[in-house]
């Protein structure tokens, strides 16, 4: 099931009767620093920006995977059928994919960086909300330890 951003909970209900069972990863995906963009670059380059973090994400995630816009600067994605290093290989080729088609002039001033946490069934929690508080955890640990990375939940950042 391939689509666009879209509510975050929507899509964890679908996936719930979709794949019971199925084990699953949620990767929180964070833009660090698009209050410092918007006041240098303005509106439009928040909305350019978000609109590139979609369709990388589109381009970067499995067909299976969904895709949802969580809140103003975090997008979800459901790996599905995936589990610990899978999930955190797919949260690396993200922030890769991500940084590498950041605009120069945000590399350069440091504006936009990436923090993204991972949670799966097999070893956080299989009830859907408790999964999303542990990627949650992950992405705030992954901040806390200097952003511009991914952690896996109950693993060191990386």
């Amino acid at each position: 099931m391939r689509s666009d951003p879209y509510n975050a909970q929507i899509a964890l209900t679908r996936v719930n009767k979709a794949n019971q069972g199925a084990k699953f990863a949620v990767l929180m995906v964070d833009l660090d620093g698009l209050k410092k963009i918007n006041d240098r670059m303005g509106h439009d380059a928040i909305d350019s920006t978000l609109r590139a973090v979609g369709e990388t994400l589109r381009e970067t995630c499995r067909g299976s995977d969904v895709i949802a816009r969580y809140g103003g600067d975090e997008f979800g994605v459901l790996a599905i059928r995936s589990t610990g290093d899978a999930a955190l290989e797919l949260a690396r080729r993200i922030f890769a994919t991500l940084i590498q088609r950041s605009s120069a002039s945000q590399q350069a001033s440091g504006m936009l960086s990436v923090s993204i946490g991972v949670a799966d069934t097999a070893s956080a929690a299989t009830d859907r909300d408790k999964l999303v508080a542990c990627a949650d955890s992950a992405l705030f640990e992954a901040k806390r330890t200097g952003r511009n990375g991914a952690v896996l939940y109950g693993a060191e950042a990386l």
